[in-house]
């Protein structure tokens, strides 16, 4: 059985470690019995959320969902060049412009076009489960559910749906998937997967620009707190730029010293990408 022991947050904690644990990853490096991912709290404290009593069988190598009703696994692609990204998962920002009432209805907005991205899915081979029929978008009970007053305080709300998470906050979606930020930069398939699907979405948002970053234990992590500021994409990049310098201009030519500061800004006018 899968234990997951989680302290008790308030406000926008909670959604701050959700992000940092979107889906459990249990890989060879964290052994047989236990886990944990660390998230700041808005007061700046740190705090960890243990994943503990892994199977054995499940511990070497395998992905847990843990969002799903029950355990499933799949095999991980072989560990590559990018080894200190472990722990570190996809994330893409994208602006929209919805209203209350259009945030609201976000999730139905993004399953009345999906169907135009299923050529991409699955993003990683065998998961989910096959024969496992897969999940509309919708709002997430984790947090309490959809809160047009959290939005208004520059908190978050948790979308979950199909093999992907999604955060909104009052100008700004953000998209997660189980796919480390390693397989992203190293797995051309895998990357340009990811990069359709998420601009299709920045698309369906009305936005013509996107940035990935590494979600967890790199400098580009700390835009995401702007989040939690009211910030828009825009302010986004300024952050990146001033704190990480200027965004990569390809993926091929990435080097293992770049990885520290290593952001991509990404544009819809590129669409059925090759890489």
């Amino acid at each position: 059985m899968l234990n997951l022991e989680f302290i008790l947050l308030s406000r926008g904690d909670a959604l701050r470690c959700a992000q940092r644990l979107p889906l459990a990853i249990i890989s060879r490096a964290f052994g047989a019995s236990e886990a944990s991912s660390v998230c700041r709290l808005a007061s700046g404290v740190w705090k960890r959320a243990w994943i503990q009593s892994v199977p054995p069988a499940v511990a070497g190598g395998y992905v847990v969902d843990t969002l799903g009703p029950r355990l499933r696994t799949h095999s991980l692609p072989q560990p590559g060049t990018f080894t200190q990204t472990m722990g570190t998962h996809f994330t893409a920002l994208v602006d929209h412009n919805l209203d209350e009432t259009g945030i609201y209805n976000l999730p139905e907005l993004l399953n009345r076009s999906w169907a135009d991205v299923e050529q991409f899915l699955p993003i990683v081979d065998g998961y989910p489960a096959a024969g496992r029929a897969q999940g509309k978008w919708e709002w997430s009970n984790l947090d309490g559910a959809f809160s047009l007053e959290k939005l208004r305080a520059n908190e978050t709300a948790m979308l979950v749906g199909n093999e992907f998470i999604g955060f909104a906050s009052k100008y700004v979606f953000s998209l997660g998937h189980v796919a480390r930020w390693s397989w992203f930069l190293e797995d051309q398939q895998m990357r340009s997967k990811l990069r359709n699907v998420s601009l299709h979405i920045a698309s369906t948002l009305g936005s013509d620009k996107l940035v990935y970053v590494p979600s967890g234990f790199l400098k580009p992590e700390g835009v995401l707190s702007l989040m939690y500021e009211g910030k828009r994409v825009e302010e986004m990049i300024d952050w990146l730029y001033q704190n990480c310098g200027e965004p990569a201009q390809s993926f091929e030519s990435i080097q293992p010293e770049d990885l520290a500061n290593f952001y991509y800004v990404d544009q819809t006018s590129e669409s059925n990408l090759g890489g």
